[in-house]
């Protein structure tokens, strides 16, 4: 199931979501959470740049390989 925050005991932790749409991401910044069995597994953004759309909402069952994120890509340059 993938998450936008972090849950404990079915209740959200922590005010908000981790990331959101329009938001700039750092290569490795966490944009979310799969949970499985009570276990959390960031995910993480491959790449620099903006968040364009989450493919998959708080709650959204998710497969292996599924993109959950978009992200518009920075290529850097000032």
């Amino acid at each position: 199931m993938f998450r936008r925050g972090k849950y404990a005991a079915g209740k959200k932790v922590g005010k908000g979501n981790v990331a959101n749409v329009g938001d700039t991401v750092k290569k490795g910044q966490t944009l979310g959470y799969v949970e499985q069995l009570g276990t959390f597994v960031d995910v993480k953004a491959p790449q620099a740049g903006e968040i364009s759309a989450y493919k998959a909402e708080d709650g959204d069952a998710v497969e292996y390989k599924q993109v959950v994120v978009e992200i518009s890509p920075f290529f850097g340059g000032g």
